[in-house]
């Protein structure tokens, strides 16, 4: 009788179970912070300038050296700033990212970009950033 019953109170939880939110149609925001010693997280290009709050900007390639060498601290401020600035991750050599790359002038790899929650650009860092500026201009944005 006990696994008769066991079946039948899984099938009837999981009926009554929520939903499962449907993405956006970027696929963004992502459910949480990218895992610090991660790989690195590709966000749509659409997902720029959408989110109503102060977003950080990397642009990035996974062949880049200094970018993976930033990778771990960037995703330690992603886990701070979470829920305060979103943290974007544009793939620079993916070409469905070629329009954004192109209209934030990208030629080389990492560039951060900080911009505000109306998309106005605040601050720009090329190569490795000074991670305590960085963590300043976050701070100052939110």
């Amino acid at each position: 009788m006990r696994w008769i019953l066991l079946p039948l109170i899984v099938i009837v939880l999981s009926a009554c179970a929520a939903p499962a939110a449907p993405p956006d149609s970027t696929g963004y925001p992502p459910e949480g912070p990218a895992p610090v010693n991660g790989d690195f997280r590709s966000d749509p290009a659409e997902a720029v300038g959408v989110t109503g709050r102060p977003q950080l900007i990397e642009f990035y390639t996974e062949w880049c050296y200094t970018c993976n060498q930033i990778k771990a601290d960037v995703h330690r401020l992603e886990r701070q700033f979470w829920g305060d600035v979103d943290f974007v991750y544009i793939e620079r050599d993916n070409p469905a990212n070629q329009q954004v790359v192109d209209s934030y002038g990208v030629v080389g790899q990492p560039v951060l970009v900080l911009v505000d929650a109306q998309g106005d650009e605040l601050s720009r860092w090329y190569g490795e950033p000074d991670l305590a500026d960085l963590r300043a201009a976050l701070r100052d944005a939110r």
